[in-house]
């Protein structure tokens, strides 16, 4: 069943909203493969789903977004920020933003920069514990 229906209301069951979404993909992906063979100038267009973590969404990404979205008003971007690893396939992300190790050997992945990694103790921590040895 995609729909659950009562006599006030309708609305999208768990397998619903799946095929709602899913069919989104497919659209997009319909007119980007009709965008292959149009003659005209070609210029980026399409739904991508990205998802970072929290800090770099802040700090990093969306700060730069406005020229970004001038630059390709055709692109929509839907941005999910979350800290946990995310399975690209099964939650339909294009695009996933990671720091550390590559967990999933079965995705493609690229380095795209290295980030220096600084560890910080508060005075009071210091002379409570002690300064560590180890991490």
């Amino acid at each position: 069943r995609l729909l659950q229906r009562t006599t006030r209301t309708v609305q999208a069951t768990q397998d619903g909203r799946v095929l709602y979404e899913r069919s989104k993909d497919l659209l997009a992906h319909m007119e980007e493969l009709e965008g292959l063979f149009r003659q005209e100038e070609a210029q980026l267009a399409g739904r991508i789903r990205l998802d970072l973590p929290n800090v770099m969404a802040r700090d990093l990404i969306l700060p730069r977004l406005p020229p970004f979205m001038d630059a390709h008003p055709l692109i929509e971007l839907e941005i999910s920020c979350t800290d946990r690893q995310v399975d690209l396939l099964a939650e339909g992300f294009d695009c996933v933003l990671r720091v550390g190790a590559q967990p999933d050997q079965s995705v493609v992945a690229r380095r795209l920069c290295s980030l220096p990694m600084i560890n910080c103790a508060s005075a009071t921590y210091l002379q409570r514990y002690g300064v560590p040895k180890t991490l």
